[in-house]
């Protein structure tokens, strides 16, 4: 019986899921988690041989709960962009005071977000935030980005698009 196998500490779930998927550090930003394979590689001390936390496919921040800081729209760019730009931003761990997030290290010293204005987040990830934006600034409390050019892009974005793009990106097989 299943219920009469010891509790095992740690368990052998929690095991598996480590090995299975690694490190699932969230991206302070957008909540993207590390991908890289090695549970406990970031370290919050200053030891330089520690691999910092990434993620190769950040994701639109409005996700995270981020913000236009002047019109409370949602955030629909993402962290490489928000890096490299002169934004600001604020969070609890800012103390609401606002920060330039090209010094995001000073508060998170385990993650490296290489600026870099040139990518974008996912058509999968547009296609969300499109069909979703209500239910997005229902959530967090956004006003709607009425006047928004790329959210009117994303919402013309079709499942089918998605899947066309995740096939040929991923080499997916029906």
């Amino acid at each position: 019986n299943i219920l009469d196998i010891p509790k095992f500490d740690p368990s052998p779930i929690d095991i598996l899921c480590q090995e299975l998927f690694g490190c699932t550090e969230p991206c302070p930003f957008c909540g993207a988690p590390c991908d890289l394979m090695m549970c406990g590689h970031a370290s919050s001390d200053k030891d330089e041989s520690i691999q910092p936390h990434s993620n190769q496919l950040h994701r639109p921040e409005c996700l995270n709960g981020y913000r236009l800081i002047d019109t409370q729209e949602m955030l629909l760019e993402i962290c490489t962009t928000s890096v490299h730009s002169n934004r600001q931003f604020r969070n609890v761990k800012t103390k609401d005071e606002l920060m330039y997030y090209k010094d995001y290290m000073k508060l998170y010293p385990t993650w490296h977000i290489p600026p870099d204005p040139s990518t974008q987040a996912s058509l999968y990830w547009k296609w969300f935030v499109g069909k979703f934006a209500d239910e997005l600034c229902q959530h967090f409390n956004y006003k709607k980005n009425e006047s928004s050019v790329a959210l009117r892009e994303w919402r013309n974005i079709s499942w089918d698009d998605v899947k066309k793009d995740m096939k040929e990106k991923y080499k997916l097989v029906d």
